[in-house]
């Protein structure tokens, strides 16, 4: 019996999915979608319930897993580079257990911002200046804790002129799905919740002290 809750949320991605295969009629991929999700939830419950493990155990558990399924799906046609950061200004979401995780790496120098961009709300987030809008580990055009990006930082890649990305031309881009590591992901957020990463953050690194 599946353990995947009833009210299931999923990426963007996903859902686009979804649609696409609801509409196209092919059921058979709805399900090995559906059983897919239901593995890595099931095994992501036994890390953290079963086993105990401590959630920044199985976020890394995470990041293993999305980025070798990235490794293997990654088409050709991603424009993706390294030295492109122009979506490390756009919102981010992640789950509580990433926000934990990533508050070990926040500075005293970056509390400020943190502080400000933790009240800011999707619908709000381009109205904000440049600078705020760009991340707070953003340094010299790259990230300062790559190895340990949130996943919605590692799935997001596109198709389209990077420059299209650059937040002040406020252009639509072609956006590029992974699908195994898109159901990796989902999964683990439908365990820990997924919301704005400044304010889960903000949260944590107050609680750290």
């Amino acid at each position: 019996m599946s353990s995947l809750p009833d009210n299931l949320d999923v990426t963007d991605n996903i859902n686009l999915l979804v649609s696409k295969y609801s509409r196209e009629g092919k059921y058979k991929e709805l399900q090995e979608l559906h059983q897919k999700l239901e593995y890595f939830y099931n095994e992501f419950s036994r890390l953290s319930i079963t086993e105990k493990k401590d959630s920044r155990e199985v976020v890394k558990q995470l990041y293993e897993l999305v980025d070798i399924y990235i490794r293997e799906d990654r088409p050709k046609t991603a424009t993706c580079s390294k030295g492109c950061s122009y979506c490390c200004s756009i919102h981010v979401s992640a789950t509580s257990a990433e926000a934990e995780y990533l508050s070990q790496f926040v500075t005293d120098e970056m509390k400020p911002k943190l502080e400000r961009q933790s009240k800011v709300s999707f619908d709000k987030w381009l109205d904000q200046d440049l600078e705020d809008q760009k991340c707070i580990f953003l340094k010299d055009n790259e990230c300062s804790i790559y190895e340990h990006r949130p996943a919605s930082c590692r799935l997001h890649f596109v198709q389209s002129n990077p420059e299209l990305c650059n937040p002040s031309t406020k252009q639509i881009t072609e956006r590029i799905m992974i699908t195994t590591a898109e159901i990796v992901y989902t999964a683990f957020m439908n365990l820990y919740g997924q919301s704005s990463i400044a304010p889960l953050l903000n949260r944590y690194v107050k609680s750290n002290g």
